[in-house]
């Protein structure tokens, strides 16, 4: 039976940069010579764990560099002492591989976390992270994403939780808006950016599907061709975004089922697909609001919102319709119409709404 030892031999053969071939690095229990030596090999519990610690210490090494590296090998070896000194004493044996376990699994989280903090701030990509309160402002994942060539290759892929965090002035941007990109897509879907700060950053073609931007600061955020189908935006700031058609490519963005519950929109251009959207005591003031929703006016329904498009799901709430309960209308446009009027805002549900000229409608109250 072979035992894998954290042995001198280890690190030495690791920086020398070779692969570990079966027995480089491990000692044959067969020839185990040292106390500690034979007592870990004639342990279950602590050949495990011996296991499980150079597998921990080798994957640190990959990752370290440099002065952090050489770091690591030293406290390595220190190490090795200490083991060396317990002798074949199990009790004292076991501490020693419990607190070093915890040490070097502490020092590869760091790792890791650096190595992914980096690759995100590069590239855009990031796979289950956990990254709250951290500070992106004005990375260009747009512009480094494939190493400055912007050919529009990277499909970059976040999800995890990001609350808090700072991504004021980043460069998000992708090809299908007609911006030089390195990103092809950029997908934040289901990813929590609760309280996230975006402002003033280009989210253009970006999708952020069923993700949490509550509480979320996306003031001057540019949001042409985004879809936010479901996403949570309760208490945001998006106080003149911009999604407006007539300044990109032509296409408006996937507002579905968004909850804007109590988030200020004032002076915002949105152009989108709103089938269910909630505005519930949202600010509007002086918004421009086009694209469709379920009772817009053929002649009001902005032609490139992807609407009308066959009959709304049945789970569609509101029936499609935008909820617009105590939100502020306050000199806003809303599918073209800034009065109400007999007949008007069809697409709405009206109560204790301020409506552009300053009147409240109860019309919807129940």
């Amino acid at each position: 039976m072979r035992r894998i030892f954290l042995a001198l031999s280890l690190p030495f053969f690791i920086l020398a940069g070779g692969t570990t071939p079966a027995g480089a690095a491990s000692f044959d229990c067969g020839r185990a010579s040292a106390p500690d030596e034979k007592a870990i090999c004639a342990n279950p519990d602590l050949s495990s764990a011996d296991d499980g610690l150079a597998y921990t210490y080798q994957t640190l090494l990959r990752l370290v560099k440099g002065d952090e590296r050489q770091k690591a090998v030293d406290e390595q070896r220190a190490w090795l002492k200490a083991r060396a000194a317990c002798g074949d004493d199990i009790s004292c044996l076991k501490a020693l591989y419990d607190k070093e376990n915890g040490r070097l699994n502490a020092a590869l989280a760091a790792a890791q976390k650096r190595v992914g903090l980096a690759l995100f701030r590069q590239t855009g990509q990031c796979f289950g992270c956990n990254f709250p309160n951290e500070n992106f402002s004005g990375i260009k994942p747009a512009e480094t994403a494939d190493h400055g060539l912007i050919n529009c290759t990277v499909n970059a892929v976040v999800n995890g939780t990001f609350d808090g965090s700072k991504f004021d002035h980043a460069n998000f941007v992708t090809c299908p808006t007609k911006y030089d990109s390195a990103l092809a897509s950029m997908s934040w879907n289901n990813a929590s950016l609760r309280n996230a700060d975006f402002t003033g950053a280009n989210l253009g073609g970006n999708s952020m599907d069923y993700a949490d931007l509550s509480g979320a600061n996306l003031t001057d955020a540019n949001l042409y061709e985004i879809s936010m189908h479901g996403t949570i935006l309760k208490g945001a700031r998006l106080v003149r975004v911009q999604s407006d058609p007539a300044s990109m490519s032509g296409a408006c963005s996937d507002f579905a089922g968004a909850d804007f519950t109590d988030a200020n929109l004032e002076k915002a251009e949105i152009c989108g697909v709103f089938l269910g959207a909630n505005f519930t005591g949202a600010n509007l003031r002086d918004a421009k609001i086009t694209g469709y929703a379920t009772g817009v006016r053929p002649t009001d329904a902005t032609e490139d919102a992807y609407g009308p498009a066959g009959p709304v799901p049945h789970d569609t709430p509101f029936g499609g319709k935008i909820n617009l309960s105590g939100a502020n209308l306050t000199g806003a446009s809303i599918f073209s119409e800034t009065t109400l009027k007999s007949g008007g805002y069809g697409f709405a549900i009206l109560c204790r709404t301020v409506m552009p000229n300053g009147e409240i409608s109860n019309r919807d109250c129940k």
